[in-house]
């Protein structure tokens, strides 16, 4: 997505990190960026280690790339994860991003590094990547 935002449209990550090499990343265009990640994942830690940016802070560095400006508000709750009960995910968008652009972190609160997905999850990612067209 930094190499190649003229040719992407949007991304979803699960449990990515990326290296601590922000600088680097110089989008030429916005890119859409979902991140989906476990809260309980002790494979790919949520809050981030030294080598890498918690989920927050990567979502909240594309939404630095992408000119989004008033930081994460609540986007509500989903339920993605069969393993865990009810609605046991926490939506959260970046505010003020540029018409057609969204900037998501999507946390599995108690969640692992490999969910088990609902069968609508798959439906639910379409749609929101499939919301996101190159402009």
């Amino acid at each position: 997505a930094c190499e190649k935002a003229d040719k992407i449209a949007a991304i979803a990550s699960l449990a990515g990190a990326a290296l601590r090499l922000d600088e680097q990343c110089e989008p030429s265009e916005a890119v859409s960026v979902l991140q989906i990640h476990g809260d309980r994942d002790d494979t790919i830690l949520y809050e981030g280690s030294l080598y890498s940016p918690g989920a927050r802070e990567s979502v909240e560095n594309w939404g630095t790339f992408d000119r989004c400006s008033g930081g994460l508000e609540d986007g509500g709750r989903m339920d993605i994860e069969v393993a865990l009960q009810g609605e046991e995910t926490l939506v959260e968008r970046m505010r003020n991003c540029p018409s057609g652009i969204g900037v998501e972190l999507w946390t599995i609160e108690q969640g692992s590094h490999r969910p088990s997905f609902t069968e609508g999850f798959s439906a639910q990612l379409w749609a929101w990547l499939s919301a996101h067209p190159k402009q």
